[in-house]
């Protein structure tokens, strides 16, 4: 009897260290660190764009972000072109097109030429234009012109020069690394790279379809003698030049002789 009541006094004192023991435990866990708030996020990065990163929060990479000095403090500028969303509509005239192979059109409304699939575009990249807008009229008259015109040949202009009439003499490279020329009639058409990336997106040239260099290198092994190459209208351009010369014309008809049976002469 009494070695089963010394027994049972034993494991009851066993227990009673035991949970004396877990609570001076739990209070120095408290103490220690439970209480403890976990770490405020911190903001770090550039001044360009802070990223935030703290517990259970991803950093944030700041990429492709170029600083540049546009005029006074005028703000940032990637330099990069940005790509052209998959899912951006191609032109009209490329999605009712009837073409079979691989063709070219250039948008002149929006600047940009697009390497087409028959009646899929597959890439595109920007362009400039001629200074004058709408279609060719006369030589050297800075229009593109427009229609349906096909390669007539491709050649190394890396060594060409050009002088722009414009006071800085001849240019070297002035044309990029290829010469794309098309047969439309009118002399020296063609699809070119150029010395002044800044254009692109512009009216600028003398009638030529310019690009930038690299954009001209991804097109250039795409492009086969004999492939066709539609130039689309400017549509708003031509509005505003026929809104332009109107009054002109009207002057002209005021201005005209008449016979008697009221026709001009």
């Amino acid at each position: 009897m009494y070695g089963r009541a010394k027994g049972n006094f034993l494991v009851l004192s066993g227990l009673a260290v035991a949970f004396f023991v877990g609570l001076v435990s739990l209070g120095a866990w408290e103490l220690h660190g439970g209480t403890e708030e976990p770490p405020k996020p911190q903001i770090v990065g550039t001044a360009l764009k802070p990223a935030i990163v703290g517990p259970d929060l991803a950093s944030e990479q700041v990429t492709g972000v170029v600083a540049k000095n546009v005029g006074a403090n005028k703000g940032l500028r990637d330099d990069a072109e940005p790509p052209r969303p998959a899912d951006e509509p191609a032109p009209a005239a490329i999605a009712r097109s009837g073409e079979k192979g691989r063709w070219i059109y250039i948008d002149k409304a929006g600047f940009r030429l697009y390497l087409a699939e028959g009646n899929k575009a597959i890439d595109s990249w920007g362009v400039a234009l001629g200074k004058v807008p709408g279609n060719k009229r006369k030589a050297g008259d800075m229009r593109t012109p427009e229609g349906s015109f096909s390669v007539q040949q491709i050649q190394d202009a890396s060594s060409w020069t050009h002088d722009f009439k414009d006071g800085k003499g001849v240019i070297k490279n002035a044309y990029g690394p290829w010469f794309i020329r098309l047969k439309t009639g009118w002399k020296g058409i063609g699809i070119h790279g150029t010395h002044d990336p800044e254009s692109i997106g512009t009216l600028a040239s003398e009638g030529c379809i310019r690009m930038k260099n690299e954009d001209l290198q991804k097109l250039k092994p795409l492009v086969v003698k004999g492939m066709k190459v539609v130039i689309g209208p400017n549509a708003v351009q031509e509005k505003k030049e026929e809104t332009k010369s109107a009054p002109e014309k009207t002057a002209k008809e005021k201005s005209s002789p008449k016979n008697g049976n009221g026709k001009k002469k």
